[in-house]
């Protein structure tokens, strides 16, 4: 699949939905649900709710994130914000404020 880029320099007021994987540099204010992966890169900022396969968190997410296979926060990143998914990676030195839903497979 392709990966869409939203550079360092590229605001983005709205909601953005796709199927390809999405790095943001930038700024986005407003949901995002994407049917890949979503990286928020060092850098980046998000203030709204995500949802995507693989949500990964380097540079700042301020609202709630939903993946279906894994969220991470990497050293450096933050989140403020509440966390659904199946597997959840929050690494030293990553800052998060929330709280955490873990999904289990097969249990609705």
């Amino acid at each position: 699949m392709a990966e869409t880029n939203i550079g360092p320099t590229v605001v983005v007021d709205g909601e953005i939905s796709g199927t390809d994987d999405l790095r943001i540099s930038g700024m986005v204010r407003g949901k995002v649900r994407i049917g890949g992966s979503i990286l928020v890169a060092a850098g980046g900022l998000v203030e709204g709710q995500i949802e995507g396969k693989v949500v990964d968190v380097a540079g700042i997410l301020k609202g709630d994130a939903s993946a279906r296979e894994r969220c991470q926060i990497q050293a450096g990143g933050k989140m403020l914000g509440d966390i659904r998914s199946q597997r959840i990676l929050i690494s030293d030195g990553a800052l998060f404020r929330g709280k955490v839903e873990m999904d289990v497979p097969g249990d609705e």
